[in-house]
């Protein structure tokens, strides 16, 4: 149906106004239903009829029927149809800042990157201000390049280690260069400006890298890199390699050294792309892995619910945790660590042996056992992991948190236990590696007995920001203060509760007293814990009903009203929780009078400072890259935020006393913009704000996120421009929000009484 389409001359304009008017009253009954297919159809009759001047009266509600309905269209992969109908108002509505970035968002989760850029970048040329499309422009660029490819390329310790190691191989003869997963290209680079040189090729699977890589050897003149967009066993002789290579770099290598598959892709080069050793090597040649027993209520906090002094609920005698990846990456030099263990060579593995690949490959193959002897009578919450990683036989490099005069980028491998591990001074933890799923997997015959005693009755898992929560002493503290508060209060014969935060301990407090409780949940084992609860403490199981996550925004706009509605609004990672904060709005629609909405107010903190971690961690710079130019081009994907933050764990200094931006309520959540000066307290060069939250859960009720065991990290936002300052400056603010999303910059500054934007 054209967007300008005529009305049809034979028609009677009564009776064109009769279809217009029917159709309107159906479009609306239908997205007030929940049916926003039949509801976009009459919408789109509706657009059809009406003279183009007019359509302007109903773009609001047909852009949010559009929006559901392509969400719902996406959900059931019908993704033709998605884009059919956005085209379709695109026509209608081609400079809806709203439908150009919706586009641009099913665009992207279906990795279609290019389209989705042309999309959110339109939405920003007809609205430069407009939150949701610069945010899905930046998710786009970390989704296109990793956030790991800027530390690691500021990293010089590794990058000058790789350049010695490459030049010291190429002398010795070793000539015809293959870089699997070259990233920018810079160990191409390095190879390449060596007289000696036969071949280089590089290849990386990644469209964006390959594109990156591509401007950055035309930039360096190293033309005699050939740059193949294609995973390296995906390469064949002699449509991508002329002959066989002598001389393999790579650097697949994560901080547990196998996770990036790095086995198998060096199995595969040896079989049909290497000569055979000693003719062929690999960059690197080996590494060394060791293993040791720690002890760190600072990081167990995050996969495993801690015993409570209150013991809240009974919920010290559940044992609540969540399985983990088989080890996540942690800075153990910043951390506070407990080692229980000596640490122990596991694992030493040569990659010039194919033979010795293939047996760590094969599910079948055990690795020798490891004695890890106890320093100290103790417990163990999980096994770290760090490499000694020599790239030939005179370079090396570690990520030993303990090494102090050769610090990598690489942070530490922890692979967590779900139950801690007593053990007694003396004693020896057995353990073996287990490399044959493509990652490291330690295997501990001791935590498998121990995990077999542990009562299965009261064990269970939940999602990590749920453990997160529950290990935030001081919040859950202040729930309980606000249940006793809210019971106290004057109510009905009965309450309804509605509990929607990760775990719901303000509504389990209110339901022991009587109250209705409605919880939402994601999947079983959440809610078999929270009926255990229910067990433990003599709550009613006919007092707690469950709302499926899928059909819950069904259940709350048909179902009953409530007295009290209580949510976390703030996201694990630092940010505002965009789908609950949007979600508030409907909540409060579904409230009794007099109802009780929590949180109310959400106050916004920040500090000026100057982090040089964060310039290293965001962006990089070309002095680091030992003599050639790549900034200009990955720095295009440059972060402007930095999230999972503990602001005591990183070097900085604060060049402003933290700073009330405002609050996020009901009132400001669709789009506000405040400005705030700031008066720097230390000279300096301001190149980052840190902010965080505190949260008003009830009248004279608040906890901060900037605590060390808050549930929630927190995050920066990146001046566009580093700034230097003395004390004489006053820095002027600007927080902007849309619907939970946050940005804060530098709108003006101030000396002497002048101003410059």
């Amino acid at each position: 149906m054209a967007a300008n389409a005529p009305v049809c001359s034979g028609a009677r304009l009564s009776d064109v106004f009769k279809v217009i008017e029917d159709s309107l009253i159906k479009g609306r009954k239908y997205s007030e239903e929940g049916n926003f297919g039949r509801s976009f159809a009459h919408y789109l009759v509706v657009l059809h009829l009406i003279p183009p001047y007019l359509r302007q009266e109903f773009e609001e509600e047909f852009t949010h029927v559009l929006n559901h309905w392509g969400n719902e269209l996406h959900r059931r992969s019908e993704y033709e149809d998605v884009f059919r109908c956005y085209h379709i108002a695109v026509k209608y509505f081609p400079t809806n800042v709203d439908i150009l970035n919706h586009l641009g968002a099913h665009a992207l989760k279906l990795q279609c990157y290019a389209t989705a850029k042309q999309y959110f970048e339109n939405a920003l040329r007809f609205d430069p201000h407009y939150l949701p499309a610069e945010q899905n422009l930046q998710t786009l660029r970390y989704t296109m390049v990793d956030r790991w490819h800027f530390p690691m390329l500021n990293d010089v310790v590794r990058n000058k280690a790789y350049a010695q190691a490459i030049f010291a191989e190429i002398s010795r003869g070793f000539t015809n260069i293959l870089d699997v997963g070259t990233g920018t290209g810079l160990l191409s680079m390095y190879a390449s400006k060596c007289c000696q040189v036969q071949s280089v090729t590089a290849c990386d699977y990644s469209e964006a890298m390959f594109e990156i890589a591509n401007k950055v050897l035309q930039t360096n003149d190293a033309g005699n890199v050939k740059l193949l967009n294609k995973n390296s066993t995906n390469l064949t002789i002699p449509d991508d390699l002329n002959e066989k290579v002598t001389l393999l770099v790579t650097e697949i290598l994560d901080c547990g050294i196998f996770g990036e598959n790095i086995i198998n892709t060096l199995i595969h080069a040896w079989e049909h792309l290497m000569v055979p050793y000693p003719m062929g090597k690999i960059i690197p040649a080996g590494v060394v892995i060791y293993v040791v027993g720690i002890r760190s209520p600072e990081l167990s906090r995050k996969v495993r619910v801690h015993p409570r002094r209150n013991n809240i609920l009974k919920i010290n005698d559940m044992c609540l945790s969540h399985s983990a990846l088989p080890y996540d990456s942690e800075n153990l030099r910043t951390a506070a660590v407990d080692y229980v263990t000596e640490p122990q060579k596991a694992l030493s593995v040569d990659f010039n042996s194919v033979e010795q690949l293939k047996q760590l490959a094969d599910p079948t193959f055990e690795n020798p056992t490891v004695k890890l002897k106890c320093v100290k009578n103790s417990t163990v919450d999980a096994f770290a992991i760090w490499f000694t990683l020599h790239l030939n036989g005179s370079v090396s490099l570690t990520n030993n948190p303990n090494h102090s005069a050769q610090q990598t980028s690489w942070e530490q491998a922890v692979a967590y236990l779900k139950h801690p591990l007593i053990v007694q001074e003396n004693e020896e933890v057995e353990i073996r590696l287990d490399c044959s799923k493509g990652y490291v997997e330690i295997k501990c015959p001791k935590e498998d007995e121990n995990n077999a005693k542990m009562s299965r009755a009261n064990c269970f898992e939940i999602p990590r920001n749920a453990v997160l929560y529950l290990n935030d002493t001081q919040l859950l503290d202040a729930i309980e203060t606000v249940a006793s508060k809210l019971w106290a209060m004057p109510a009905g014969e009965v309450i309804h509760v509605l509990d929607v935060s990760p775990f719901p301990i303000l509504g389990l407090l209110l339901a022991k007293l009587d109250a209705r409780l409605t919880v939402r949940t994601k999947d079983t084992n959440m809610e078999n814990a929270i009926r255990h609860m229910c067990e433990l403490n003599d709550i009613a199981q006919e007092n707690v009903t469950f709302v499926d996550a899928k059909s819950f925004r069904d259940y709350i706009t048909h179902g009953l009203k409530f007295d009290i509605v209580f949510q976390n609004v703030i996201s694990m990672h630092g940010l505002l929780n965009e789908a609950e904060l949007y979600q508030a709005q409907i909540l409060s629609m579904c409230m009794n009078e007099n109802g009780i909405i929590m949180p109310k107010n959400v106050h916004v903190w920040a500090q000026i400072v100057d982090c040089k971690w964060l310039d290293s961690a965001t962006r990089v710079d070309d002095d680091n890259v030992v003599g050639f130019k790549i900034a200009d081009h990955i720095n295009v994907f440059k972060s402007v935020d930095h999230l999972d933050m503990n602001f005591d764990k990183i070097d900085h200094t604060p060049l402003s006393n933290p700073v009330n931006l405002g609050s996020i309520t009901e009132d400001t959540m669709q789009c506000h913009t405040s400005s705030t000066s700031v008066r720097i307290s230390a000279d300096g060069t301001a190149n980052a704000v840190f902010y965080w939250y505190e949260v008003e859960i009830f009248p004279g009720i608040s906890v901060s996120t900037r605590r060390p065991d808050a549930f929630a990290t927190n995050a920066a936002f990146m001046l566009s421009q580093a700034v230097p300052v003395t004390k004489k400056h006053i820095l002027s603010l600007q927080m902007k929000q849309h619907e939970g999303i946050l940005k804060i910059s530098v709108d003006k500054i101030h000396r002497f009484g002048k101003v410059s934007n």
